[in-house]
This record gives C-alpha cells, sequence and structure tokens, in this order.
C-alpha cells in the first residue's frame, strides 16, 4: 500500500516492520504502490440514522438462531483501485425508510477505513448476493474506523439486511467469552463465520504505524475480514469490529478488533461532521535516500517516501523524495536531521517520525519545515515552508 523506495537502508527498515499487526484487508495490487487515483470524497449529507446501542447481552428476538440473525448484518466490500481492487467486510448498523414510503430505502455501513482507503469506487454486496454502489459518510485513519451508506432502488431493494445491535459496554468483557467472527475472509467467502474467544481486552497493538487499544481474540482472521464484525457467541451483541491479523507465519490465533464501546462514539461523529472534530494528519512517511551528488559519489539524506494526499504535508506542496534538513513542531525544540552516520543510520528514522507524530500538537499549532528539492544531478533547491496544523478530512 505505501510506496517503497529502493535503496538496501530501506529495504533493511522494511524487513523489520512486517513482522507485526497488520491489517487484513486483501489488496490484490502492486505490493509497494501506492494508488495515485481520486478516492470517493466524503459527502456532506445529513444522516438521520437511529443506530441500535445497548448496554444489555439479551438481543436476539425469541426464536432465531443468533447466527441467522447477525450474519445478514454482515456485508462484503470491494473498493475499485486503478490497477485492481481491495476486498474487505462491513456491518449492517442501520436500515432506515428516508422518504417514508413504507420501504426501507438506505442503509448505514461502518467498516475499517484501510478496506476503503485510496478507491474511486466503493461496491457492497449482501449476504443475498445482491450489489450497491455505497457512498462515503466519513472515515477516520486513526481509529480506523470508516462509514458509508448504500441506497436501495426500484429494481434493487433491500431484502436480506439485518442492522446489528452495539454492545456498548464491551469494556465489560471478559477473558473467555465465546464469540464469532463473521466477513468476507481472501475476498471470496463472503459470509463465512468463524469462532473462538475473547483473549485479552485493552490490548495495545500497532497497526500500520497505529497505536490502538484493541479486543484480541483467537478467532481465525483473514485477509478480507477486516471491516467485519465481532459478536457475542450466546447473544449475538455487536462486540468489536475486525480490524487485524497477526502477520508472522511462527502466531496462530492472534486476532483484534476494535472495541465497540470506542467505535460507537466515532462513527456518531462521522455521522454527524463526515470527520472528527480536532483530527489531523501529517499524512507523511520517512525513510533513508541515496542522493547522487556527482556522477562517481553520493550522500544520504531523511527523505519522504509516501503522502497521504489529504495529509497536512502534501497540502502545503511535499513531494515524495524532498529531503527534510530540518523541522518545528509548537513549541517543541526545532528537529534538525543530523549527518548520516554509521551510529544513527538505524535510529535516525524513528527519531524524526516520533518528532512529527508527537500527541501532543493541537490544530492550529505552527510548524516550519526546512526542506531539500533536487532538480539533478548535484543541483537542489532549499525552501521554507510554514503553515498551521488544520482539520482532516478525508476526501478533502
Amino acid at each position: 500500500m505505501k510506496k517503497i523506495v529502493k535503496s538496501l537502508i530501506c529495504l533493511f527498515s522494511a524487513m523489520a516492520i512486517t513482522v507485526g499487526a497488520t491489517s487484513c484487508a486483501n489488496m490484490f495490487t502492486v505490493v509497494g504502490e501506492k494508488e495515485s487515483q481520486k478516492a470517493p470524497i466524503t459527502q456532506g449529507v445529513e444522516m438521520n440514522f437511529d443506530i441500535n446501542v445497548t448496554n444489555s447481552l439479551d438481543i436476539v428476538p425469541d426464536g432465531v438462531s443468533v447466527l441467522d440473525h447477525i450474519r445478514p448484518s454482515v456485508v462484503e466490500i470491494y473498493t475499485l483501485l486503478q490497477s485492481g481492487k481491495s476486498s474487505g467486510s462491513g456491518v449492517v448498523l442501520s436500515v432506515t425508510d428516508t422518504d417514508e414510503d413504507g420501504e426501507a430505502d438506505k442503509a448505514i455501513i461502518v467498516t475499517c477505513h484501510h478496506v476503503i482507503e485510496g478507491g474511486y469506487e466503493i461496491v457492497v454486496k449482501a449476504i443475498d448476493g445482491k450489489e450497491y454502489g455505497a457512498t462515503i459518510v466519513g472515515t477516520d485513519p486513526d481509529s480506523d474506523i470508516g462509514v458509508i451508506y448504500i441506497e436501495a432502488t426500484e429494481d434493487n431493494k433491500f431484502e436480506n439486511l439485518t442492522p446489528a445491535t452495539w454492545y456498548q459496554s464491551s469494556t465489560n468483557l471478559k477473558v473467555g467469552t465465546e464469540v464469532y467472527a463473521i466477513g468476507n475472509p481472501l475476498g471470496t467467502l463472503g459470509g463465512t463465520v468463524t469462532s473462538g474467544i475473547i483473549s485479552a481486552i485493552n490490548r495495545d497493538v500497532v497497526v500500520e504505524d497505529q497505536k490502538m487499544t484493541l479486543i484480541q481474540t483467537d478467532a481465525a482472521i483473514n485477509g478480507g475480514n477486516s471491516g467485519g464484525g465481532l459478536f457475542d457467541k450466546n447473544t449475538g451483541a455487536l462486540v468489536g469490529i475486525v480490524n487485524a491479523g497477526y502477520d508472522s507465519a511462527t502466531a496462530q490465533g492472534l486476532s483484534f478488533a476494535i472495541p465497540s464501546s470506542t467505535a460507537v462514539g466515532i462513527v456518531e461523529q462521522l455521522l454527524g461532521n463526515g470527520y472528527i472534530e480536532g483530527r489531523y494528519d501529517f499524512g507523511v512517511e520517512f525513510s533513508l535516500f541515496s542522493v547522487r551528488v556527482s556522477y562517481w559519489s553520493q550522500d544520504y539524506y531523511v527523505g519522504i517516501n509516501y503522502l497521504d494526499e489529504y495529509g497536512i504535508f502534501a497540502k502545503n506542496g511535499f513531494k515524495v523524495e524532498d529531503v527534510i534538513l530540518s523541522i518545528k513542531i509548537g513549541d517543541k525544540e526545532t528537529f534538525t536531521v543530523p549527518t548520516i552516520t554509521n551510529s544513527n543510520v538505524y535510529t535516525i528514522i524513528n527519531d524524526i517520525t516520533e518528532y512529527v507524530y508527537d500527541t501532543s500538537y493541537q490544530i492550529g499549532d505552527d510548524v516550519s519545515i526546512t526542506y531539500r528539492r533536487y532538480t539533478t544531478i548535484g543541483t537542489y533547491e532549499d525552501k521554507t515552508v510554514e503553515f498551521k496544523i488544520s482539520q482532516y478530512v478525508y476526501g478533502n
């Protein structure tokens, strides 16, 4: 998903990162490339949906089995990319009759941000095989939560969509609670049910460079399960949104979900605003570059190897391969990039990343960055850019 700088130093860094928790969307694109086309824009639409939230674990109607009740609430999601598609899952939170004609015509769906990120079209497939074009309501990279909606038509009505019910008190779950995970593993097996237990709660995990506090489960999770539901096995209450599996050949039964108690608040803000108030994203990743300064020699620098087109760096004119010389954010002391030596070659990227992604910054803080842009071999221009941290809105 992220652009890889083809240097020996970058290769060593990438190898160190791959053993860890990673998102479980099934990406059918060339490894290492970031899609450059425009994503679906966050829509400024009014969403008056009644989402079912409960603090009770007794929600399945009498006479209806748990799986019969919850499987129709999980859908398949396909995000079309310029070079292919990614696949994932989603959970229906509300099905509503917005035009009051007696038939439901809109459905709100929660999924993971990384499932719908970077595509130009989103398709939702219900358990009965019907497909619907989806529109982004809002999405939040930090929490990895996205909200989309679909609309029924005269020729393609909703017939088998069942809203799930959030269990808002998922922080009260006990280790050992039995759960179902329902999703679209491998992007081809929609509606698949796996089972397990809650292995741990409040587990701190790094997913795609983002620290998150998640529910851990041993239910089988594979690529394509992202955005699907983790349900209480006895009652069908939605206790989490699946978002990660452990990417290691030696690890078994390590899967993770965003607690519903966390996700509910995010979804409500996305429905109300289309974004999370006060959230910002620099949208940048750094790597070590070898820059040829003459035809017979080269130097190493810290440069940009990935930009989110909606992030603060991209919006202020930075480009991939710009060399960073110094950064000052807010009241923190200026971070001046040192000369690359054998002693700091393995730490410098972590140092600059920790500086930029310090969580103490706020919207409105001043930023000053001095950078170098090479034009030809040995020719460059140094510039200083000043701007303020601004609100992040995906798609804008």
